[in-house]
């Protein structure tokens, strides 16, 4: 049983540089989405952390490298710090990386890579604290941080597929 790259159709006859559409090809009639996300980062964006995983980690929406590097393309949505809390310039940063690397946690991406939720939290409270927050709300920030067990653990998602007709 072969899938036709034109058409998507099991078994189609026709051939691959022939222009087409199966008569038996029917597109799905729902849409697929994600809601929740209220950023969308504009440009790509390098960030050394202050630990580095064991091997490199690479997604089609970031890489963590075993140097410490982090990048974080262009497109990536994340929905910034959770809580009680009030997006500023001073948290927008470290609202991005935590997001990230807890997102890293629930792909399974960070098992056996040296890189645990303290860690991440810590880096939270590191990038507070470089981007002019005030020490009391950053240490506020830290703690709610630790909150949510969940949020870096496999297979965790906050935002489920959605399905609309």
């Amino acid at each position: 049983m072969n899938i036709c790259s034109a058409c998507l159709v099991k078994d189609c006859n026709k051939r691959i540089d022939e222009v087409h559409v199966c008569l038996d090809f029917k597109p799905e009639d729902k849409t697929y989405y994600k809601h929740g996300y209220k950023n969308i980062l504009e440009r790509d964006r390098w960030i050394k952390l202050s630990f580095a995983p064991k091997r490199d980690i690479i997604t089609k929406h970031f890489h963590i490298y075993k140097t410490g590097w982090l990048v974080i393309f262009a497109g990536y949505a994340w929905d910034g710090c959770s809580g009680p809390t009030w997006d500023d310039d001073t948290n927008f940063t470290a609202g991005l990386v935590h997001d990230v690397l807890c997102q890293a946690g629930r792909m399974g991406l960070l098992v056996d890579s040296g890189i645990d939720r303290p860690m991440i939290n810590k880096e939270f409270h590191i990038i507070l604290l470089s981007r002019g927050m005030n020490r009391i709300r950053a240490w506020y920030y830290w703690k709610g941080s630790g909150i949510s067990k969940k949020a870096s653990e496999p297979g965790y998602d906050p935002y489920p597929v959605r399905v609309a007709p």
